[in-house]
């Protein structure tokens, strides 16, 4: 990469905040960026002059909103794109292994979630009301009715159970 100072930092900070895609950086940006931060953290050290630290707090917050605008892009456009629709020329090395621990994340998360319903699956039952029920609020926090007498509903077993056991329903 070529030299990267504060002036091209900010430069790439307008950049990547103006564009709703990522810009193009070079590969070496992150570890190049690292470098110029701890310079510059050095410099305002060893110079102890009030323009050369608030030059590193500046470079400092740059950073951290381009690397935060990237990571966020990264994130969307794998919540949005299939994974060969992103324009992966423009994520770097390290963008690319964030995006693929996310996306292998989400895809456990996804699966995690169909099997915890397919083991927690409410199952209903099928009953004859035998009295008329007004709307009320059940167990699960839903709305059920109103019903009138000789209506035949499905409802969670819990809700069924509830009707039956109250002499307002009964078994199909």
């Amino acid at each position: 990469m070529e030299q990267l100072d504060y002036p091209s930092l900010i430069k790439i900070y307008k950049e990547e905040r103006a564009s709703r895609e990522l810009t193009q950086l070079p590969d070496d940006f992150y570890p190049t960026l690292v470098r110029l931060l701890e310079q510059t953290k050095n410099k305002s050290r060893s110079s102890k002059t009030i323009g050369n630290y608030i030059q590193y707090e500046n470079l400092q917050l740059a950073a951290k909103a381009i690397v935060e605008q990237r990571i966020q892009k990264v994130i969307t456009f794998g919540l949005l794109l299939e994974r060969d629709a992103i324009r992966k020329n423009y994520l770097l090395r390290e963008e690319k292994e964030l995006l693929e621990k996310f996306l292998n994340l989400l895809e456990e998360f996804t699966l995690n979630n169909q099997i915890h319903e397919l083991f927690h699956r409410r199952e209903k039952l099928r009953v004859v009301m035998t009295s008329d029920v007004p709307e009320y609020i059940g167990n699960d926090g839903k709305t059920y009715g109103p019903f009138q007498s000789g209506y035949v509903v499905e409802l969670p077993i819990e809700e069924a159970r509830y009707l039956i056991e109250n002499n307002l329903a009964k078994e199909e």
